[in-house]
């Protein structure tokens, strides 16, 4: 099985609302190119849009870890589920 990482889809203000951005998710996770894919959601927004096509919140199957862009130690504890 491969592992696909999905971190946001953007529209072009003019032409949101128009389904543009569903279908472009939908042909990327069950298009033909896609098959045996699983695949990670990263997005602060839209999430009505990915539950639409499957994505759903709680624990995945890795370790999520994260790294901020200054390569710093970070004040926040980092967030890992277990699968």
């Amino acid at each position: 099985m491969t592992v696909a990482y999905l971190a946001d889809v953007y529209v072009l203000e003019p032409h949101r609302g128009k389904g543009l951005g569903l279908e472009l998710v939908r042909e990327m996770i069950d298009g033909e190119r896609a098959p045996n894919v699983h695949w990670l959601l990263h997005t602060a927004d839209a999430q009505h849009l990915y539950e639409r096509l499957g994505f759903t919140l709680g624990p995945t199957r890795y370790p999520l870890m994260e790294r901020s862009r200054t390569g710093g130690a970070s004040s926040e504890a980092p967030q890992a589920a277990a699968g």
